[in-house]
């Protein structure tokens, strides 16, 4: 039967680190051969589907199959996220990895709300302690004071007087 899972003993276990996509935009996890045969999955291992899938310029793609993988991905501490289930499909047209925006979101690589920013919790009204320096350890800005008055009258008489002031 053409659409029957491989069997599992036809499936990797291996582990590939690749770069990918991040496309909140495309319906569904999907990349190209290259990855497939990394993991060293056979063309003939895919499940089959109907599935049809065009890029963003509307032209139609060619899906080769679709195979159940793991993904997880480096967070900013350099530790690994945890793992995803999520189905892959083997495009051959693709050179790239491309992740779907609900796979981001499992991810944590955006914020549940996406496209709308996530509303941040209001820690409060801060204080310096010293007057004259912020909390960030700069100086504080003050206004400048009112510029000194003249020691003599402005008046033509006075004018060398006011040059050497």
């Amino acid at each position: 039967m053409d659409n029957m899972f491989p069997q599992e003993n036809s499936l990797s276990k291996k582990m590939v680190n690749t770069s990918a996509v991040a496309d909140t935009g495309a319906c569904v996890c999907c990349s190209g051969t290259d990855l497939i045969r990394e993991l060293g999955i056979d063309r003939s291992a895919l499940f089959k589907t109907n599935m049809e899938l065009s890029a963003a310029n509307k032209k139609m793609m060619t899906v080769l199959g679709c195979i159940q993988v793991l993904i997880s991905a480096r967070k900013i501490d350099k530790n690994m996220s945890e793992t995803l289930h999520t189905m892959l499909y083997v495009v051959d047209e693709l050179k790239e990895v491309f992740l779907r925006r609900e796979d981001l979101t499992e991810l944590k690589m955006i914020p549940d709300t996406f496209p709308l920013a996530p509303v941040i919790p209001s820690v409060g009204p801060v204080h310096a302690v010293d007057e004259k320096v912020a909390d960030c350890g700069c100086l504080r800005r003050t206004i400048a004071p009112d510029p000194p008055g003249l020691p003599l009258a402005a008046t033509e008489n006075n004018r060398q007087a006011l040059r050497q002031y």
